[in-house]
């Protein structure tokens, strides 16, 4: 994982880049192919992740109260692609 705090044109821009091999050695040696990730899960699992760590870090002011799923970020502030 990579934090960059800027896109391409050099405006604010924070985003993490993940990289997930498509694959991995079992506890015996050998390769296991993964075919299929299912990337609503991946979302939802990593959004609940960091939001959970920066309001242990920083406090509860910056979620949403009204609805605990959703965050002043918005829902298009975490997607994966």
């Amino acid at each position: 994982m990579v934090l960059h705090t800027f896109g391409r044109d050099l405006k604010w821009n924070p985003h993490i880049l993940c990289l997930i091999s498509e694959g991995g050695y079992s506890d015996n040696g050998f390769w296991r192919n993964v075919n299929h990730f299912n990337y609503t899960f991946l979302r939802n699992s990593f959004r609940t992740a960091l939001l959970n760590v920066m309001e242990a870090r920083i406090g509860h002011s910056f979620k949403n109260d009204d609805d605990p799923f959703e965050d002043d970020f918005g829902e298009e502030g975490f997607y994966i692609f």
